[in-house]
C-alpha cells in the first residue's frame, strides 16, 4: 500500500509524473531489547522505555541527485521515464503529502500542491503554462 499524493501516467510519452519530497532524512538509534509482539508494530528503535546512555545516531548516507534546492524547499514534481529509469525533468512545488498530478493525452500535466496552487505544464518539452493560487472566499454556512 502506498501513502502519498496521486501520481499520473502519460501513455503518449510513456512518462510517470510523481509528486515527491526530494530530500529529507530519518536518523535513528536501535534498542538493545527488541521483541516482536504479535498484533503491534515493532520497529526495533529506541523509545520511551529505554534507559541508560544513548548510543550514537545511525545516520544513513544521502542518495539520489543533489538538486541544490533551497533549505525547506524539497517538494518537487518529477517526470520519470519508467523504460530508461531516468528523470526527464522536475519542477519545484508540491511534495509527497497532499495534492497530486493529472496528465492528459494532449501533452499537459496538471498538479495541485498542498498550499492550494494549481500548476500546468507541457509534458515534453517541459514548460510551465499556469501557476494559480487558490483564493479563499467566505461562503454562507450551509444548513
Amino acid at each position: 500500500m502506498r501513502s502519498g499524493p496521486e501520481m499520473a501516467a502519460d501513455g503518449c510519452v510513456d512518462d510517470a509524473y510523481v509528486p515527491l519530497a526530494s530530500a529529507g532524512s530519518f536518523s535513528f538509534t536501535g534498542t538493545d531489547h527488541f521483541e516482536i509482539t504479535p498484533g503491534t508494530q515493532a520497529w526495533g528503535l529506541r523509545g520511551r522505555g529505554d534507559t541508560g546512555p544513548r548510543p550514537p545516531l545511525a545516520v544513513p548516507p544521502a542518495y539520489g541527485p543533489d538538486r541544490g534546492l533551497a533549505r525547506g524547499n524539497t517538494g518537487i514534481l518529477s517526470a520519470w521515464d519508467p523504460v530508461t529509469q531516468q528523470e526527464r525533468w522536475y519542477t519545484v512545488g508540491g511534495g509527497q503529502s497532499g495534492g497530486g498530478a493529472l496528465s492528459t493525452a494532449s501533452n499537459l500535466v496538471f498538479q495541485v500542491t498542498p498550499p492550494g496552487r494549481l500548476l500546468a505544464f507541457t509534458a515534453r518539452p517541459s514548460a510551465r503554462l499556469l501557476w494559480l493560487r487558490r483564493q479563499l472566499v467566505a461562503k454562507e454556512k450551509v444548513s
